[in-house]
């Protein structure tokens, strides 16, 4: 029996996933409302509201976290002969891959219109 198949050292693997997970959702949560305060209270920057702005991506984030967790494939995965069954994970895992590739073709979208509006600014 190997390190990584000992019982021990995979219940310690398993609370210490849990606990960091647990620990990170709450830090971001904190950090998110602490800076959104923050920035609630700070006047227009050159005629830009970054208070509405912050709240906005913070609500379209969630949003697009929520609607991927939601949509989620939940269909066993077979890895190494053995069937990974758990749904949590499952959706879990296919959540975070599907708002990667979502943010990822927003930011190519928008790198193409900035182009596109710097190339007819210069034009003019």
């Amino acid at each position: 029996m190997s390190f990584y198949e000992s019982p021990l050292f995979v219940e310690i693997l398993i609370i210490s996933i849990y606990v960091l997970l647990t620990a990170t959702l709450l830090l971001t949560v904190w950090s998110m409302l602490r800076s959104l305060r923050l920035r609630d209270r700070q006047p227009k920057t050159m005629g830009i509201p970054g208070g509405k702005i912050a709240w906005g991506v913070f609500a379209l984030m969630t949003g697009l976290l929520v609607g991927t967790y939601l949509l989620a494939d939940t269909s066993y995965i077979y890895t190494n002969g053995k069937a990974f069954t758990d749904p949590l994970w499952l959706r879990i895992s296919d959540m975070l891959i599907n708002t990667s590739i979502v943010l990822i073709s927003i930011a190519v979208i928008c790198v193409i219109a900035g182009a596109m509006s710097l190339g007819r600014k210069l034009k003019v």
